[in-house]
């Protein structure tokens, strides 16, 4: 084997004539000043990328914080419609893969009730109780990602701290009111003004504490740090230390990253439900045009609760409620700044809007540009003929009816909204989907509400209301009707309503 060795050229120091004259030219690299140079040129490179880094880092923890909250809302939603309640929070210290870890701390099999505490969460930390502007108690914990059915990674925002998840406890507890009065959660600005239309009306909140640690838990369910009231944030945690203030969480978009003053959370809530209030010296929450939509399907037949003792059909319960609230209705009208019709109408067609369109008609009962001084009696008369033809038969096609009875009714006012009022029973069977309808209403008509009244209690259908800013009513007994169609009319003030036309069975059921 024969290795070939190449001479190493040996370092040449310059002579002093060199060095003197600044001729000589090194083969060992580069003078010292351009190394200077090219080391303060990488170092203001790095200091650079470190700093687009952290802005990128930021950046992706406010896309990754909003795009979780965001679908942790939409599964409360859901757990809304499934089960009829919010759910009750998690343990925000159970460590991951334990047993309380992202379950509700009142929840398990025929346990569901968050105005109790039967596993000692408040004792333990795990969860904390507040008390409301109305004297409900709050609950605050972490999100049940488990009982939500959703990933873990949903516990915790893009900073990787634990979401804040408050609910009214009677909101996260067997009949709950979901019908925008139960909440007992204020949120309010910097400036400590309410940011909601009535204090205290929200039901539910998640908040992301930012990349402040103060009060915040982590992914593990550690306390980062304890929670500091002084600071601008700690009215977002002082849940943890004062049970008559943790009911009130501020949202505000005046962030700062002063660590005397941070301030970067992200606090989200589900728009309470409108819910007109009825004020007997007043008529401006009244809406203008009103469209009550009664189910005809043919499970309206079935039995249902009545004003009396006897048995009577959904139907009947819903014609005598109408009865009364319609002339009600008329009545308030009159005084109104701004008086509006009154429709009415069942269910005309099937498999189309086109269909529908082609039997609605004229669904105007009353319009008072045309009567200026209603008759009563003349009233009752004419809508006891109209329920007549209001009776059971068929499919249930609410999304083409919400659709056609929209484009009829067109935009209210911002003071004055329209409303379509469906008094209903089931979901729809027939037709257009009603969510879908919904979101062409929000989007075309945003001065229009729809509201949603239960005869049997099907939450599934809450869903339309919250879309269009509506109100979900379930009833399950005839004053609960009653109540809810007022409320859904606006029927608040404006003299004595007159007495309901007979009662009558309309339909022989």
């Amino acid at each position: 084997m024969i290795i070939k060795i190449n001479s190493i050229r040996p370092f040449n120091r310059p002579s002093q004539k060199q060095r003197q004259s600044g001729t000589y030219s090194s083969d060992a690299g580069m003078g010292m000043i351009p190394l200077a140079i090219l080391v303060m040129s990488i170092g203001f490179f790095i200091v650079a990328a470190i700093k687009f880094y952290d802005i990128y880092r930021e950046q992706e923890a406010m896309r990754s914080t909003t795009a979780r909250v965001e679908y942790v809302q939409q599964a409360l939603r859901q757990f809304v419609i499934d089960n009829g309640r919010y759910p009750c929070p998690a343990s925000l210290t159970a460590a991951p893969d334990t047993a309380m870890y992202g379950v509700e701390v009142a929840g398990g099999p025929g346990f569901d009730d968050c105005r109790l505490d039967d596993m000692g969460t408040l004792a333990t930390g795990q969860t904390f109780r507040s008390q409301g502007i109305d004297g409900l108690d709050v609950r605050t914990g972490a999100v049940p990602v488990r009982a939500l059915h959703i990933e873990d990674k949903y516990m915790v925002d893009g900073w990787n701290s634990r979401f804040i998840y408050a609910v009214t406890e009677q909101e996260a507890s067997p009949n709950a009111l979901l019908d925008g009065t139960g909440g007992d959660i204020s949120i309010v600005d910097d400036n400590g003004n309410q940011v909601t239309s009535t204090p205290g009306n929200v039901e539910q909140v998640v908040i992301s504490m930012g990349g402040d640690d103060n009060g915040a838990y982590s992914f593990e369910g550690q306390l980062v740090q304890p929670c500091n009231v002084a600071l601008r944030s700690g009215v977002n945690c002082d849940y943890q230390l004062d049970p008559a203030a943790g009911a009130t969480f501020m949202s505000t978009v005046n962030t700062s990253r002063d660590l005397n003053n941070e301030f970067d959370h992200k606090v989200t809530w589900q728009p309470p439900r409108v819910v007109t209030a009825c004020d007997p010296a007043s008529t401006a929450g009244l809406p203008k045009d009103v469209a009550f939509i009664i189910d005809t399907s043919g499970s309206m037949a079935s039995d249902g609760f009545c004003p009396s003792e006897a048995t009577c059909s959904r139907m009947e319960a819903a014609h005598w409620a109408i009865r009364r609230v319609i002339p009600a209705r008329i009545n308030a009208n009159q005084y109104s700044e701004e008086p509006g019709k009154t429709h009415i109408t069942g269910f005309v067609g099937y498999n189309t809007v086109g269909n529908v369109n082609d039997n609605l008609g004229d669904t105007v009962f009353n319009d008072p540009a045309v009567v200026t001084e209603p008759d009563f009696d003349q009233i009752g008369s004419d809508l006891n003929d109209e329920l007549s033809g209001l009776c059971p038969s068929g499919s249930t096609p609410l999304g083409i009816h919400m659709r056609a009875m929209a484009d009829q009714l067109g935009d209210g006012t911002e003071d004055h909204p329209n409303r379509i009022t469906i008094l209903s029973d089931g979901q729809n069977t027939n037709g257009e989907d009603p969510l879908a309808v919904a979101d062409y209403i929000a989007a075309t008509y945003p001065n229009m509400q729809v509201d949603i009244v239960d005869v049997v209690g099907n939450p599934s259908m809450m869903e339309i209301s919250q879309k269009t800013g509506g109100s979900y009513y379930s009833t399950d007994n005839p004053d609960a009707l009653l109540d809810a169609l007022f409320d859904s009319a606006g029927v608040c003030g404006g003299g004595t309503p007159p007495a309901p036309p007979p009662d009558e069975n309309s339909c022989g059921l």
